[in-house]
């Protein structure tokens, strides 16, 4: 394997682009985690949809969760850390790789193949270069080292997961701000407008270009390998579903 200037290894796979619902997306990144499938995915979500973080706490909050049902809001947990996420007007990511020297290295691998792309379509884009802690219920008040902002105000959140020699990292490119914010969180929290023009779907192809041009290897949606991450995700997208 040749390592590309962005530090990750030739021959990782670029899964196939799809929209699915919210249980299922995390599925099938965990599928291809506990395989470890080295890779990257660019995806969007069936309907609006708040993930929490692995740990997040959320029983407190149990009649603000069924008035976002009755909205058609859906509720996943996402095997990630991080706060919650409204995943409306926006493009969602998975990266799977090998552990590098530090968790704040392999946040900035990631990291400066985002900006590599987000560059080209503003290059006011820069990266998060130390730590805000926050306490917020929102994941996109306050940007962490190896995030993304522009202007200040944070674009990409990210969140990671870590384990046997290998992490699974998700992250959120809000294209535009949703509609349901502020029934969500109670403010507008997420994203900027004007920041970002096209849509996912044309976003997605544009990273995926790029992941090839590095040494990425295309699988196809009808290729077995593929396939049977499917298959595995079926059988576990239970354990993501947030029932209230």
């Amino acid at each position: 394997m040749v390592k590309n200037d962005a530090g990750f290894d030739s021959g990782f796979y670029v899964f196939p682009y799809g929209v699915f619902d919210g249980d299922l997306n995390m599925a099938i990144d965990w599928v291809i985690f506990t395989n470890r499938l080295r890779g990257w995915r660019f995806y969007r979500w069936s309907k609006p949809t708040l993930s929490f973080g692995k740990l997040q706490k959320v029983e407190n909050s149990k009649t603000l969760w069924k008035k976002l049902k009755e909205n058609g809001i859906d509720l996943v947990r996402r095997p990630t850390g991080g706060r919650a996420v409204l995943h409306h007007n926006e493009l969602t990511y998975l990266v799977v790789d090998e552990v590098g020297k530090s968790l704040m290295a392999d946040y900035f691998k990631v990291a400066e193949i985002l900006i590599e792309v987000l560059k080209r379509k503003n290059p006011a884009v820069e990266v998060e270069r130390r730590s805000r802690g926050t306490d917020k219920f929102c994941c996109f008040d306050a940007p962490s080292w190896g995030e993304i902002k522009v202007n200040g105000k944070k674009v990409v959140g990210s969140a990671q997961y870590r384990k046997s020699g290998y992490f699974l990292q998700h992250g959120s490119i809000v294209i535009k701000p949703s509609e349901f914010e502020e029934l969500v969180f109670g403010k507008k929290s997420q994203g900027m407008d004007g920041w970002l023009n096209g849509t996912p779907e044309g976003l997605a192809k544009e990273f995926e270009e790029y992941l090839i041009s590095i040494g990425g290897v295309v699988i196809e949606e009808d290729d077995p390998l593929w396939q049977e991450v499917l298959e595995k995700a079926f059988e576990v997208r239970e354990k993501f579903a947030v029932h209230i």
